[in-house]
């Protein structure tokens, strides 16, 4: 089986190109420059394709012949234009749409994020599955979550008028793996040469994390699986992870701040920030990413029939960075029962 994987240089890219050469496939990694590709160690089942990802003719060239395309490029970093998120997170995509049909591609497998649920009305402890509801308001969402929900609806558009290619779209939560290894929480930091971390949470709060080896197993299933065009599966290591969990197996020094006290930050700063800066600044980000919810599987085990090949573990998610220390500090919680 030839595949095509876009965006090949990032973190998920990369490891979804190993993982599936590994399996036999035979890879093309589509990148943004020679620089990138020189970058990356390949095998010899992996060709390297500089194409830019708004070129839709650079990439029928790159797609033809592909019995597969894996779609990963995107802007994922924080700040900058808005703009530069659509183009790449909505445009890119539309663009390679476009690329499998011109080149014949019979599957596209779309990586997108769960930050596309609208979480306002969630239950405390609710568990999220792919029928939940969207977010209905996107304006008032960082640039990231707004442009991959905007992808997601312009692939079902587009993908109900041609049966050709056949979309399955895969939301994974915070990723990490050998290349990027994770905070003390959704919404933290390390601070240096301290021992310590600060969080935004709850000892309760859901913790939603998949390593980037579960996202490419997800991948390979759903390269063959017999699913219907347009399926969407939630991604994560385990739905049982929680913060207090987390921070025991951790054993760091954290510090775990009241998630209403950084909401109240985020609304100031997003009224009083220029418009066009705004998407920088996401206060439902931070509502969400504190919001106690897990992420259902079930969908992922029983229809494409995943599951986790690796178990979350302190080790590969901080790498050399976990201490044997124990001890966790709260602050004062006075939250309201439903934040």
């Amino acid at each position: 089986m030839r595949v095509a994987v876009t965006g090949a240089a990032g973190l998920l890219g990369r490891s979804i190109t190993r993982y599936l050469v590994e399996r036999g496939l035979e890879l093309r990694a589509i990148v943004r420059s020679e620089a990138q590709g020189r970058a990356l160690k390949v095998d010899r089942l992996v060709s390297i394709v500089t194409a830019d990802i708004l070129s839709t003719s650079r990439l029928v060239s790159a797609f033809m012949g592909c019995d597969a395309v894996v779609h990963c490029a995107a802007r994922v970093q924080p700040g900058g234009p808005a703009r530069e998120f659509y183009v790449a997170n909505v445009l890119g995509t539309k663009a390679v749409l476009e690329a499998c049909r011109e080149a014949r591609v019979p599957r596209l497998v779309h990586i997108s994020s769960q930050g596309v649920y609208d979480l306002d009305d969630a239950r405390d402890g609710e568990l999220i599955d792919e029928t939940s509801a969207t977010e209905s308001r996107p304006e008032r969402r960082g640039a990231y979550s707004r442009t991959k929900l905007a992808a997601e609806h312009l692939l079902r558009r587009m993908s109900s008028t041609s049966p050709t290619p056949h979309v399955v779209i895969l939301r994974p939560g915070a990723l990490y793996g050998p290349d990027h290894v994770l905070g003390p929480g959704p919404l933290g930091t390390w601070l240096p040469h301290s021992g310590w971390g600060v969080a935004v949470g709850r000892l309760d709060t859901h913790l939603n994390f998949t390593h980037v080896d579960n996202v490419a197993e997800a991948v390979r299933l759903a390269l063959c699986g017999d699913v219907p065009t347009g399926s969407t599966f939630n991604v994560v290591d385990d739905e049982d992870l929680t913060q207090e969990k987390y921070m025991r197996m951790l054993g760091q020094h954290i510090l775990l701040v009241n998630p209403a006290w950084m909401r109240a930050a985020f609304w100031l700063a997003w009224a009083i920030v220029p418009g066009r800066f705004r998407h920088a600044v996401d206060p439902v980000r931070v509502a969400h990413a504190t919001r106690n919810v897990a992420y259902s599987t079930q969908a992922a085990r029983q229809r494409l029939g995943w599951s986790p090949v690796r178990a979350f573990a302190v080790k590969s998610a901080l790498g050399d960075s976990a201490t044997s220390q124990r001890s966790v500090r709260s602050v004062p919680d006075s939250r309201p029962e439903n934040p």
